[in-house]
C-alpha cells in the first residue's frame, strides 16, 4: 500500500471530475504486461512468424506506456503541483517514477531491437526486462490511484480532465485502434464488458467494431497464438 506524504499545503475538497476512465487505462495497462514475458517466453526458434508477430506486440505495448505516461507529463503534473500543493510531493515522486520506467522502457524497446536482429527464440532479455516493468508498472499505477486521483478530480474540471485522453487517443495509431479497443474490452469482467461498449462507444464505432473490429482483434491474437 502506498504511504501519504507529509502535506504542504490545502487542497479544494469539492469533487470536480470524473477520473474513473484512469482506472480504465490502467486496467489495460496492467492487463496487457501481466503475461507479456510469458507470451515471449513461448516464442520456439522454429517460429519466425510468430516471433515477429510477438515482437511488434511488445513494441506496440511498450509505446503505449510511453504515450500514456508522456500524456501525464504534458497534461498533469504541472498544473496538480501548482493547484493542489498537498499533492506535490506526491508528484514528485510521480516524476521520479516516469523516468525510471522511461529507462526501463528504452532497454526493452533496444531489446526488441536485438531479438529482430537476432532472431529466434529470446535469450532472456525481453522477457526478462517485462517482468521487471510489469512489477515497477504494479506498484506505480497503485499509488497513482490512491495519492494522485483524489486531488485531481478535486482540481481539474471535466473538459480539462478529458484532454488526457483526448490526447492519448490522439496517439494511437489507426491500424491499431481495433486491437487496442479489443484489448481495452477483454481487460474489463465478463459482466461489464458489453455494458461498456454500449455505454462508451458511440453508434458507428459500436457497427465498426461488430463489422470489423471484433474480427481484426481476433486475427491478431492469433497471429499471437493465443485464443481470441
Amino acid at each position: 500500500m502506498a504511504t501519504a506524504l507529509p502535506a504542504t499545503g490545502a487542497t479544494p475538497s469539492a469533487v470536480r471530475c470524473d477520473t474513473s476512465d484512469m482506472l480504465l487505462v490502467h486496467r489495460l495497462l496492467r492487463s496487457l504486461y501481466v503475461g507479456a514475458g510469458c507470451l515471449v517466453r513461448t516464442v520456439g526458434d522454429d517460429q519466425p512468424q510468430r516471433r515477429r508477430n510477438v515482437s511488434a506486440h511488445i513494441a506496440m505495448i511498450a509505446d503505449m506506456l510511453h504515450h500514456h505516461h508522456h500524456t501525464e507529463d504534458t497534461l498533469l503534473w504541472d498544473d496538480l503541483a501548482e493547484r493542489a500543493p498537498a499533492c506535490g510531493l506526491h508528484v514528485d515522486a510521480m516524476r521520479r517514477q516516469h523516468a525510471a520506467m522511461a529507462v526501463l522502457l528504452a532497454d526493452l524497446n533496444a531489446g526488441i531491437d536485438a531479438w529482430d536482429a537476432r532472431g529466434g527464440a529470446d535469450d532472456g532479455t525481453v522477457s526478462g526486462l517485462l517482468e521487471r516493468i510489469r512489477l515497477t508498472l504494479d506498484a506505480h499505477l497503485g499509488q497513482e490511484e490512491e495519492l494522485i486521483l483524489p486531488f485531481a478530480e478535486r482540481v481539474f474540471s471535466q473538459t480539462e480532465w478529458n484532454r488526457l485522453g483526448e490526447m492519448g487517443s490522439a496517439h494511437t495509431p489507426k491500424d491499431l485502434m481495433f486491437i487496442q479497443l479489443g484489448y481495452l474490452i477483454a481487460s474489463l469482467p465478463e459482466d461489464r464488458a458489453a455494458h461498456w461498449v454500449a455505454s462508451n462507444l458511440p453508434l458507428l464505432a459500436r457497427l465498426l467494431w461488430a463489422c470489423i473490429g471484433r474480427r481484426q482483434y481476433a486475427r491478431y491474437r492469433q497471429g499471437l497464438a493465443v485464443a481470441a
